[in-house]
């Protein structure tokens, strides 16, 4: 210890100092006081262990309660919306209205308008609902899921369940309008893909441009208009070149039809498929084959049916010894003999080869384009 006097260093527990005599009991009991109260009382001083931690605690707890009682409020509020939200969306008269619709049940959808549908609130919440139903049901047959009868069905129900008012606001009218649209333009898709297997371009072409911008088809159809153009050019150039053809024949057919010989005494006076021909060769000819085809009233291609010869599309016929000049026709009023029942009201016909008297033969260039663009095939001019 030191003295608390002049600072001297002291020996424990001294009573006075050995050097400036002062006394140092006072200075040594306020050390035992020290001591002591340092042993027994928290560092925050006047207050004890068990009263902080009590604290400390109480602290902790008020502020876990406290955002526990902020969002109390916010939750009422939350609970509030959606039970009103549940009154006029899940629950509502126009839920109803449409769940009825939904079973096909035109006679309990109008008794909900009638009777249920009483605010302007629940009115322009049905105006709504109706408009999205119809036109889902519209997309749905835009798109190719649905089919038109039951997508009319869906949108006429709620047109018959709803007052006027409420259906036009609703645009159902224009919707049936857009729906019946629609309905021609996949039609008119369909045609245009029967057109073309039947390789008549240009009908085909102006269907498919027909298809709406609305219709799943609508792509499609653009991307065969794209190919058909191209494939309507090439075949109007072979068109042009095999007119030049036809013009230049040495022997032409002037005339095709079916010769009615007695209208009732058909087995002995059989109809006759009668094709006339002009020499324009400059020589005399011997014999000729003519290739004929036939159509029935709708233009419908007709397999030929010649008495003793198996039926088929094209029919070649032999005139034999036939001694035409040049200038002159041959096989009017004549022809090859039909089979009773044939059906045939439109007919075409070419002559494929030729032989004349000078021992000359001539194949007609034209026949293989008649072939190619008529046997077969729907009737054209």
């Amino acid at each position: 210890m030191v003295c608390r006097k002049c600072g001297h260093d002291l020996p424990e527990d001294s009573l006075f100092c050995n050097v400036c005599g002062s006394s140092q009991t006072d200075i040594r009991n306020q050390n035992d006081n020290s001591n002591s109260a340092k042993s027994s009382e928290p560092a925050s001083g006047d207050i004890s262990g068990e009263t902080r931690n009590t604290e400390v605690i109480s602290q902790e707890q008020t502020r876990k309660n406290k955002p526990v009682k902020l969002l109390l409020p916010l939750l009422f509020v939350a609970l509030a919306a959606f039970a009103i939200w549940a009154y006029t969306s899940i629950g509502g008269p126009a839920d109803e209205f449409i769940k009825a619709v939904d079973a096909s049940n035109v006679v309990l959808a109008k008794e909900i308008f009638e009777t249920k549908i009483k605010s302007e609130k629940d009115a322009s919440r049905l105006v709504s609902e109706i408009i999205e139903r119809s036109t889902s049901a519209y997309t749905q047959f835009a798109s190719g899921g649905t089919s038109f009868d039951d997508a009319k069905a869906k949108i006429k129900i709620m047109a018959d369940s709803v007052s006027k008012e409420v259906a036009e606001k609703s645009a159902l009218p224009i919707t049936l309008s857009n729906l019946e649209i629609m309905k021609k333009s996949k039609e008119s898709f369909a045609s245009g893909e029967k057109f073309m297997a039947n390789t008549d371009y240009a009908s085909s072409i102006r269907e498919f441009e027909k298809v709406s911008k609305d219709d799943s088809n609508y792509s499609q159809a653009q991307a065969n208009i794209k190919k058909l153009e191209a494939e309507e050019a090439k075949r109007l150039e072979e068109f042009r070149k095999s007119e030049e053809i036809k013009k230049n024949q040495q022997v032409e057919v002037i005339k095709t039809e079916v010769l009615v010989q007695d209208e009732t005494l058909k087995a002995l006076y059989p109809d006759l498929f009668s094709v006339t021909i002009r020499n324009n060769s400059g020589k005399t000819i011997k014999n000729y084959k003519v290739s004929m085809l036939a159509w029935d009233s709708n233009g419908y291609p007709l397999k030929i049916e010649v008495l003793f010869y198996s039926a088929a599309y094209e029919y070649l016929g032999v005139a034999d010894n036939v001694n035409v000049l040049h200038g002159e026709t041959h096989g009017v009023d004549s022809g090859w003999e039909l089979m009773e029942g044939h059906r045939i009201v439109k007919t075409k016909a070419v002559v494929s080869e030729a032989e004349f008297y000078d021992g000359s033969t001539w194949k007609n260039p034209y026949h293989e384009y008649f072939i190619n663009n008529y046997m077969g095939k729907p009737y054209m001019d």
